[in-house]
């Protein structure tokens, strides 16, 4: 293994080509979120509702006074209470929260460049490598979406970062105990970070001319104090919960692994053209696995590999514009700028050009001004119950998200299980329907569901549909129950709304007709 020059770096001056990649950067990736400003995805509001109710009620709970852990990102959820406390509106503190991580993420990105890319004759190189990276689209989805992906992929960003200073043969321990806090942060972001940061470690265990005992330290520092946190947060968890993770990773990885393999195949395939830059950070590890065996070679394809690994053996999402991969992004970088910095100019030059412009294609050929059919349609629902159904009543359904966070005066059973244990641990599932091999929809139980004896019962997606269609798991255990044929009336009602605005709902009738089951039995 070779590492990056030892000698005390030179700190590049920002010229122009810089300025200029800066503001093409900066350019691109706005106009890139304010096209896709519209995508706010269901998910975002199960974990506003979480962080709304701490910020206004003091429970951690998707439902007041029902101890639940269906969010995947502790320190998320608390960040965004923290923000709504102040008086922010949840859905600008989500977004407000999701553009500080990519802003972040971006200066760690030119760091990068400017960290292995030193040389004044690569400015244009580092330039060009950078603007590749900011305006990779699924980076402006995730702006616009508020999840926790973006602050996700800044914490491990900026630790990965830090590992890479590491090579630079000084203050090595500070460095490793910087990385080491943004791993341990991250990991409260989402612990499914784990195997990266473990596979981070290992690396170096492996660098030469550290000396044995430095580097043993090192590597126990990078993964041990992570470790300790999630231990920490996992024993909080058992505790307070009874589980050892967050009911999204029991919906989620309840499929058998030969489906989980077909599903995450399909997702990725489907979400290259969102991440043109793991594409050419790909093509770029190919070439430097046999060209150079450098400390950030190393760094940059396993923490792209462990994460396309573990999505992978996870089963992917069903989420657009790589989710639960955008952390490849940074890997990539890393590795198409230590291409750029091994090979002659000019074909770094060209390499950097191909990776902009299949950016720039990317970006051009995407759908913009897309609408999350599960958050735009919850909500319009919401406004309906809200203002029809008596307050506190209890309704199960499968948009988790948006119907509950509009109508929050109701009480909800989430039937897919993100939000409710009973359901989240059940184990014997059979697969009956085609949208129960979608990450996160296989789950279900309509017999708890009948014990509950909720008042109002919303099958199918989220304007409702007749359980006969067998949409999930529930609908069919529901379409089977005596109980429930006795017990429930099926009702409709019209739902106009803005079909200039919601883009999603072009298929639809107009009005939406919403449909649902009303409790007769007493």
């Amino acid at each position: 293994m070779t590492e990056m020059p030892q000698e005390k770096p030179r700190r590049p001056v920002v010229g122009l080509p810089d300025i200029l990649g800066i503001a093409a950067g900066l350019t691109l990736l706005f106009f890139l979120v304010a096209r896709h400003h519209r995508y706010f995805p269901d998910d975002t509001f199960i974990t506003l509702r979480y962080a709304r109710n701490l910020a206004e009620h003091g429970q951690l709970a998707w439902n007041l006074g029902e101890l639940t852990e269906g969010y995947s990102s502790a320190l998320h959820v608390l960040m965004l209470a923290g923000m709504i406390s102040t008086g922010m509106a949840p859905e600008s503190a989500a977004f407000a929260l999701a553009t500080g991580s990519t802003l972040l993420l971006l200066f760690i990105g030119f760091c990068t460049a400017r960290l292995i890319l030193r040389e004044p004759k690569d400015a244009s190189l580092r330039s060009l490598c950078w603007v590749a990276f900011a305006a990779t689209p699924a980076l402006a989805v995730w702006t616009a979406g508020g999840l926790e992906t973006m602050l996700n992929a800044a914490l491990m960003s900026g630790g990965l970062y830090f590992v890479l200073r590491l090579s630079l043969d000084r203050s090595r321990i500070l460095h490793a105990c910087i990385a080491g806090t943004l791993f341990s942060l991250a990991i409260l972001t989402r612990q499914d970070n784990a195997p990266v940061i473990a596979a981070v470690a290992l690396v170096t265990l492996l660098v030469p001319g550290w000396g044995r005992g430095r580097r043993l330290l090192i590597a126990t520092i990078l993964a041990g104090l992570p470790a300790g946190v999630a231990l920490v947060h996992m024993a909080v968890r058992l505790s307070v919960y009874g589980l050892a993770f967050p009911l999204p990773f029991y919906a989620k990885t309840g499929l058998p692994l030969s489906l989980r393999l077909s599903n995450s195949l399909e997702f990725m395939a489907s979400d290259l053209i969102w991440l043109p830059i793991l594409v050419t950070g790909i093509a770029a590890a190919l070439v430097l696995v046999r060209r150079s065996a450098s400390f950030a070679t190393l760094i940059g394809a396993i923490s792209l590999l462990s994460q396309l690994i573990f999505v992978t053996w996870a089963g992917g999402d069903h989420m657009l514009a790589g989710r639960l991969i955008i952390t490849t992004v940074y890997s990539s970088l890393i590795l198409i700028l230590e291409l750029c910095r091994i090979q002659p100019r000019r074909i770094g030059l060209a390499f950097s050009t191909v990776a902009v412009a299949a950016t720039l294609l990317s970006a051009g050929t995407l759908r913009t001004n897309m609408t999350d059919g599960a958050g735009a349609i919850g909500k319009m629902v919401a406004n309906h119950i809200e203002k029809n159904w008596p307050a506190g009543s209890v309704i199960a359904l499968h948009t988790a998200g948006s119907t509950p966070f509009f109508a929050s005066d109701m009480v909800y059973i989430d039937m897919l299980g993100l939000n409710d244990p009973h359901i989240a641990t059940r184990s014997d599932i059979p697969l009956i329907t085609a949208y129960q091999h979608f990450p996160g929809h296989a789950k279900g139980d309509g017999a708890y569901v009948l014990s509950r004896r909720p008042d109002f019962i919303i099958s199918g997606l989220a304007e409702g549909s007749p359980v006969e269609e067998k949409w999930f798991l529930s609908d069919v255990e529901l379409a089977q129950s005596p109980e429930f044929a006795r017990c429930y009336r099926r009702e409709t009602a019209e739902i106009a709304y803005d079909r200039s605005r919601i883009t999603l709902l072009s298929d639809n009738p107009y009005p939406l007709i919403f449909t649902y089951y009303r409790r007769i039995c007493g």
